[in-house]
């Protein structure tokens, strides 16, 4: 009993000296400088954080754009194909349907195998342009 009675009696307590407080403060500073290098540490990654999402956004609208640019690009090549087939198809029934001389017959052969060529270099494109970007969207 007579040791709880010591523990308890503030009589007992040692006091502290100039330089247990000292120490003690000189502890106190370095947690607050730790507190405010985190502190800061904190605010520069939110700041970088903040940048790279405006950075990730705009990434974002220039692929939204490229996509639609390569979606115009796209039914281009396909209203081109469509075209050139109706040509094509002109042409054949031009030489069918009327009585062309062998001169011109010869030039509108000549017109339908620069059209079917014109006709395979786009869809060879197109195939270029989706085979590119078809791991992409």
């Amino acid at each position: 009993m007579q040791l709880i009675q010591m523990k308890m009696n503030p009589m007992n307590i040692m006091p502290m000296t100039y330089n247990d407080m000292n120490n003690k403060d000189t502890q106190l500073m370095k947690i607050e400088e730790i507190i405010d290098a985190k502190r800061k540490m904190l605010i520069n990654k939110q700041k970088r954080l903040q940048f790279m999402s405006k950075q990730n956004a705009f990434l974002d609208a220039v692929r939204e754009d490229y996509d639609k640019y390569n979606d115009y690009i796209v039914k281009q090549k396909h209203e081109q194909m469509k075209a050139f087939g109706v040509l094509n198809s002109y042409i054949t029934d031009l030489n069918r349907s009327t009585k062309l001389t062998k001169q011109n017959m010869v030039d509108s052969k000549e017109e339908q195998r620069k059209i079917v060529n014109e006709i395979k270099s786009i869809q060879h494109n197109l195939d270029e342009i989706v085979k590119e970007t078809k791991g992409i969207k």
